[in-house]
């Protein structure tokens, strides 16, 4: 045995060391990446409601004592000792229904649930007191004699002293589920664990692709003073000209922590145009970014601290799909995005030369409107002033 085996312990309580039962099922990460445990299983809406169901069901049956008459009849057993226990109240502190319905989602959770038997001088029973069964282990002693092994907590019933308790398998109600030697059972949950698991990954990447959404929006006419966050007050203080009038990607300032996903959206070009990201110059240059070339120019806004955005462009084609990355950091904002069709590029150049003196001359073929053939006039246009 190495010595990590005897550090740590998975979580699959009650451990089985009987004899026919050396299999055992680990609680832990799934394969989806997260930990699964009856707890956190309990947050899933699915396992909570099939659980709380079942649970609900056993307790609301009908629970009576019945005793065998001498002509082979039966009749209710309402003055044994044991009536009430089971009936009515099998301890101080809880009715019957709550002491099934516990003992049911311990079974449902756990594979397996206990109750401590309290008894009084004569050796009659007088109390049932459920016991948690992630703190339970049965085992054997040296005669072959079932003995259980329960660590005591702070909310634990005054019936059990000192940290670990010995007892008498007839001092234990014991109800094991499916196993394999019918003395304990196996948890369901970590049976189940990798589909858990996933259902748990796909609630919270749902939860966040909408919170992260809902923050996002596609903005027009790209200004100073234009709130920079969608979750966030603070706003533009100095965009470059070139980049003034721009469509552009108000995103959310949250974003910046996400790691577990690889992008935090995509959106297609919808026609030839020049995409600039403005990050945050705490933020360094992002692995997604390497493709981009690092602008002059720069942004900036009247947040606390204020904060400059170095500009990054790339241009694409129509059609083309781009990614936006992840950041993963809390000491940043997160970036924005800016979109500059090719066709006004051109337009906004050949009016800074000089020969042209409003936005119309960028009609030149005269059609009534900008479209692709003024596109391809505009770059023969630009290559003679060149």
């Amino acid at each position: 045995m190495g010595i990590f085996s005897g550090l740590f312990r998975f979580r699959d309580k009650p451990q089985n060391r009987t004899t026919g039962s050396a299999y055992s099922f680990f609680f832990g990460s799934s394969s989806a990446g997260k930990r699964v445990n009856e707890r956190s299983a309990m947050q899933m809406t699915a396992v909570y409601s099939c659980v709380r169901i079942l649970a609900e069901a056993v307790a609301g049956l009908p629970l009576h004592l019945y005793r065998y008459k001498e002509d082979g009849g039966k009749e209710k057993a309402i003055d044994h000792p044991l009536y009430l226990l089971l009936h009515d109240e099998p301890n101080p502190e809880m009715s019957s229904f709550v002491f099934r319905e516990t003992l049911m989602t311990h079974l449902l959770l756990w594979g397996n649930a206990y109750a401590q038997i309290i008894r009084n001088g004569k050796g009659e029973v007088i109390a049932l007191y459920p016991l948690m069964p992630d703190r339970m282990t049965v085992d054997r002693d040296r005669d072959g004699k079932l003995y259980y092994e329960y660590t005591v907590s702070t909310d634990d019933a005054p019936t059990v002293k000192g940290t670990v308790v010995r007892l008498k398998s007839s001092d234990v109600l014991h109800i094991p589920g499916l196993g394999f030697d019918g003395l304990v059972g196996y948890s369901p949950i970590a049976m189940a664990k990798n589909a858990i698991g996933m259902a748990i990954a796909c609630e919270e990447y749902g939860a966040k692709f909408f919170a992260n959404g809902s923050d996002w929006s596609i903005q027009q006419n790209l200004q100073n003073g234009d709130v920079v966050s969608g979750d966030r007050t603070y706003a533009f203080t100095s965009v470059p000209s070139q980049l003034l009038g721009a469509e552009w990607i108000r995103t959310a300032c949250d974003s910046k922590k996400y790691v577990d996903t690889k992008e935090e959206a995509t959106f297609t070009v919808g026609a030839d145009a020049h995409i600039y990201i403005g990050m945050d110059t705490r933020v360094g240059t992002p692995n997604w970014l390497a493709g981009w070339e690092k602008t002059d120019l720069a942004c900036t806004d009247n947040g606390n601290p204020i904060v400059t955005y170095e500009i990054y462009q790339k241009s694409f084609a129509a059609g083309e799909t781009v990614s936006l990355g992840t950041i993963g950091m809390n000491t940043c904002v997160n970036y924005v995005v800016f979109a500059l069709p090719d066709l006004v590029m051109l337009q906004r150049y050949l009016l800074g030369v000089g020969k042209l003196t409003d936005w119309t001359a960028g009609d030149l073929c005269a059609d009534g409107c900008i479209n692709g053939l003024d596109l391809a006039l505009m770059r023969q246009r630009l290559t003679v002033i060149d």
